[in-house]
């Protein structure tokens, strides 16, 4: 099986709107506060490196 590379796109799926690597966000509801995190993992050569290793992750952690 081959190897997928997951992006999020601003707007229309497109390679003028891609390349989101991750993004953070809260939403409140009756249980209180709720956070949530989506990060891509990729390799280096994808998108300058940006989701190679944990660099996507530990940026969305790192700006809560």
């Amino acid at each position: 099986m081959g190897e997928f590379h997951v992006y999020l796109s601003a707007g229309a799926p497109s390679l003028n709107n891609c390349c989101i690597g991750g993004y953070h966000n809260a939403v409140q509801n009756s249980a209180g506060l709720r956070t949530y995190t989506f990060t891509i993992n990729a390799d280096a050569a994808i998108q300058g490196g940006f989701g190679e290793d944990v660099s996507a992750l530990s940026h969305e952690l790192v700006t809560r």
